[in-house]
């Protein structure tokens, strides 16, 4: 497994922060920021058939959507994993504005550890829903 950055930036600084999944505070030596081709990936392919953003942006208010789903069946979330083992964990972290946060563990489909596609079917609340994803090896 290689380690990944998130930069945090506020306005005020607070040692008060509550951060899901957790994190290591010490930084590996050295600090990788662009991972060779080779490194591990996980990322959203489509959502309730809907292609997903190589890069998502939204900032979570109209009119500026990743994706538009206008549905409250199930929909299929859809995942895909590069130089992954297929008998890895791959968890989809789920939060809208308006309920708490879900994690669900995606379902191995297709593919070999080159590439591979997940997917996870659920229900999404309305309005805006935040969707990430984790892959872990055993």
């Amino acid at each position: 497994m290689r380690p990944g950055r998130i930069r945090l930036e506020a306005n005020i600084v607070s040692t008060n922060l509550n951060i899901d999944p957790g994190t290591v505070a010490a930084a590996p030596t050295p600090v990788v920021i662009w991972p060779d081709s080779s490194a591990p990936t996980v990322r959203v392919v489509s959502v309730g058939g809907l292609t997903a953003p190589l890069d998502p942006k939204s900032p979570l208010f109209p009119p500026s959507e990743d994706i538009t789903i206008v549905n409250t069946n199930s929909v299929a979330i859809v995942l895909q994993t590069s130089n992954f083992p297929t008998n890895g964990t791959v968890t989809v972290y789920l939060k809208s504005r308006m309920t708490y946060p879900q994690t669900l563990t995606a379902g191995y489909v297709s593919g070999d550890t080159s590439l591979a596609t997940w997917q996870v079917i659920t229900v999404l609340q309305p309005n805006y829903t935040v969707i990430q994803a984790r892959a872990v090896s055993n």
